[in-house]
């Protein structure tokens, strides 16, 4: 009986240590995956061309698009101005990207 329960209790211990090996390699794993999702992710970042989107937005501008700012007197007093800035945002799937400079 003392020997049964011996090697029950190695059995346990030997189970416990490969449940132990078994979530130490998950946790590796799910680590590795997260370390290679964010390079993707950094590395996206540096491919941005701001230029080429601008010059896509260029493209698919609609006649008229933007008059209805750039006519109004708000405006025309910022154009005015020495040193002003203009920022312009929005919701990104509504928004129609418009090219304005300033000389």
């Amino acid at each position: 009986m003392v020997k049964s329960l011996t090697k029950q209790h190695k059995l346990a211990e030997q189970v416990g240590d490969i449940q132990a090996s078994i979530n130490a390699a998950r946790k590796s794993e799910i680590s590795a995956a997260l370390t290679k999702k964010r390079r993707a992710i950094l590395e996206s970042f540096g491919k941005a061309d701001p230029q080429k989107a601008q010059d896509i937005a260029i493209k698919l501008r609609h006649p008229g698009t933007i008059d209805w700012f750039t006519n109004g007197e708000d405006f025309k007093k910022w154009l005015e101005g020495d040193c002003a800035r203009l920022w312009l945002y929005g919701i990104r799937k509504c928004l129609r990207s418009s090219s304005f400079n300033k000389s």
